[in-house]
């Protein structure tokens, strides 16, 4: 795994075959969307994407890391050209790895790690209207 090259125990600075900081290596998207006649003028919708990425470096010499997650969101409801009533969960599985860390130094210049947590499941309805 490539690292700042020290020399002497100072850093040249040099972050060649580095991965950038706070970007996935992989990441990827599915989205299946479904809608199917109700009645006269409505249908019911449904949705659900699934995002999975792989672990991020939270600082340039990648050393410290959030680990990988995958997320699932779910809509369903009924819907007409003007009205819609909507279910909706996020984060339906309760992932709960952290979404970043930031690095801060003490001031003999040892690394500590802040970790930002993810929101947990949230569950609600929508209501909308088209003019």
């Amino acid at each position: 795994m490539p690292r700042l090259e020290c020399i002497g125990g100072v850093t040249t600075g040099r972050l060649d075959g580095n991965a950038m900081q706070f970007t996935p290596e992989h990441q990827g998207t599915l989205g299946i969307e479904l809608t199917v006649p109700a009645f006269t003028g409505w249908e019911w919708y449904a949705r659900t994407d699934v995002t999975a990425d792989s672990r991020r470096y939270v600082d340039a010499g990648n050393v410290g890391w959030v680990p990988g997650s995958e997320q699932v969101r779910l809509r369903f409801g009924i819907q007409s050209d003007t009205l819609r009533f909507m279910g909706f969960c996020n984060n339906l599985f309760e992932d709960t790895t952290p979404v970043t860390a930031f690095e801060s130094r003490d001031f003999l210049g040892t690394p500590h790690y802040y970790v930002r947590a993810r929101e947990g499941r949230m569950c609600g309805v929508t209501v909308g209207a088209s003019f």
